[in-house]
């Protein structure tokens, strides 16, 4: 059966960026449903507010 010796086992051991790097991938997956709903209805809420207007330079 194989296993890990003892050093092997405690060479990698997880840095911070890794757990950042995991925050925004569950960020992305619980937000992203929420985006592809909010910004369609947003544009479409602002194009009907102000139409064809464009803002002062």
């Amino acid at each position: 059966m194989w296993t890990l010796r003892k050093r092997e086992s405690a060479a990698w051991t997880p840095s911070f960026a890794w757990t950042l790097a995991g925050l925004a991938h569950l960020v992305g997956a619980v937000f992203a449903p929420v985006l592809v709903v909010s910004v369609p209805s947003l544009s479409y809420y602002v194009y009907r507010r102000y139409g064809d207007e464009r803002p002062p330079v």
